[in-house]
């Protein structure tokens, strides 16, 4: 049975690039997809954007929240969604369509006892789609290195079940990005990357 991907996308009036995103996602090749968003109290056509998405698709879930901020809401959605793996989605991310098919193969041949994680590079555009530049391709992965920089964007992670409860179950007080204590979590707890 195919192992089944949870999309984590946390929104805050994110009007301008919701449609371009979801449609990346829906037009995957890897399909076992739900798409869990938790709104983080937008004031513009967000919510309605994605109401019209739930109406055409029956794997789009929305929760509506008061505004806690990015870090806080996408702890939220690991907290409410239940997959085998988690990417995380920014709000105004567009996905190459083979995207899940890459981590969830990576993942699949992973030992799923120990938190796994995988990631890959970024291509940035302007907001009118014009190619800026790649993310820099030669990183260094390792605990020490987590430390002090976060080599791993979260558009880019996808996680398995372990890390996902590792992580809710060890939420931070206080913490810079859900993606670097995400990288700490799983660069700490395993040895090596995949």
């Amino acid at each position: 049975m195919e192992k089944k991907v949870a999309v984590l996308i946390s929104t805050y009036n994110g009007e301008k690039y919701l449609k371009e995103q979801l449609d990346s996602i829906l037009n995957q090749t890897y399909q076992n997809i739900e798409i869990v968003i938790r709104d983080d109290g937008s004031n513009d056509s967000t919510r309605d954007i994605i109401r019209e998405y739930q109406q055409k698709y029956a794997n789009i879930e929305l929760k509506e929240g008061t505004n806690i901020g990015f870090i806080k809401s996408f702890f939220k959605l690991l907290e409410l969604a239940n997959a085998d793996y988690y990417a995380y989605c920014d709000q105004d991310d567009i996905w190459l369509e083979n995207k899940i098919e890459l981590a969830v193969n990576a993942l699949n041949q992973a030992d799923n006892t120990k938190p796994n994680m995988v990631f890959g590079n970024s291509d940035y555009y302007d907001e009118n789609m014009n190619f800026i530049g790649k993310g820099e391709e030669h990183k260094t992965f390792s605990f020490k290195n987590s430390l002090y920089e976060c080599v791993a964007q979260g558009m880019t992670m996808t996680i398995n079940h372990i890390a996902k409860q590792t992580i809710i179950e060890n939420i931070p007080e206080k913490c810079l990005f859900h993606d670097w204590w995400t990288y700490m979590i799983c660069s700490g707890l395993r040895n090596g990357f995949i």
